[in-house]
C-alpha cells in the first residue's frame, strides 16, 4: 500500500520559498512515515495543474504555508496584503474535498502575520499559525509532524474488463473498437 500523501502547498516564486518547500518536504520524509508532494519537484510532461489537481485529490493532509503576494484594494479605498491565489485555490479544492466528499483532510496552515483572511478561507476555521519568519515554520514543524496522524484514504478498486475487436486491419488501416466494462 502506497505511503499516504501529504500536499505542501508553499510558495515558489523566490527562491527562499523553494528552499522553504524543500526543507518542508525533508521534515516529512525525515519525521513522518507519509510522502510529501510539492509541486516545485514535478518532473512530468503533464499540466502542472492536473498534477496539482490529482496530488490534492489523493492526499491525506495538506500542509499550507502562505506568503505575502501584494496590496489588494477594495472599491472602497481599503488596501490588505494578500497570500498567493494559488494556495488560496488549493485551500478552496481541499475545502470541497473535505466538505462535497466527506473525506478526513487534516490541516497544518502557516500564515504570514500581515495576510488578511479572504475568500473561502475566511469561512474556514484552519487554526492556522501565524509566522514572521521561514525558520519560525521550520522549527514548529519539526514539533508538529511527528505527532501529526493522517490517515490513508479509501478507495474503492473498479474492476473492468478491457476487449478490443479489428474492424479493418488492411495495409494502410488499422482501426480497432475497444470497449471497456465495469
Amino acid at each position: 500500500m502506497p505511503r499516504p500523501l501529504i500536499f505542501i502547498s508553499c510558495g515558489q516564486v523566490t527562491e527562499e520559498e523553494k528552499k522553504l518547500g524543500a526543507e518542508v518536504c525533508n521534515l516529512v520524509e525525515t519525521l513522518t512515515p507519509y510522502e510529501p508532494y510539492f509541486a516545485e519537484n514535478q518532473t512530468t510532461l503533464q499540466g502542472v495543474s492536473e498534477n496539482i489537481l490529482r496530488a490534492l485529490n489523493r492526499s491525506s493532509g495538506l500542509l499550507a504555508i502562505m506568503h505575502p503576494r501584494g496590496l489588494v484594494s477594495s472599491p472602497s479605498g481599503m488596501q490588505h496584503t494578500r497570500a498567493s491565489v494559488w494556495i488560496e485555490q488549493e485551500i478552496a479544492i481541499a475545502a470541497f474535498l473535505t466538505q462535497a466528499q466527506g473525506r478526513q483532510l487534516p490541516v497544518l496552515a502557516y500564515i504570514h502575520k500581515d495576510i488578511e483572511r479572504e475568500g473561502v478561507r475566511d469561512k474556514l476555521l484552519l487554526n492556522a499559525r501565524y509566522f514572521e519568519s521561514n525558520e519560525e515554520i521550520l522549527d514548529r514543524l519539526r514539533s508538529a509532524l511527528p505527532t501529526w496522524k493522517v490517515e490513508p484514504i479509501e478507495t474503492t478498486p473498479v474492476e473492468m474488463t478491457l476487449t478490443y475487436a479489428k474492424l479493418i486491419c488492411d495495409g494502410e488501416h488499422h482501426n480497432y473498437r475497444l470497449t471497456i466494462t465495469p
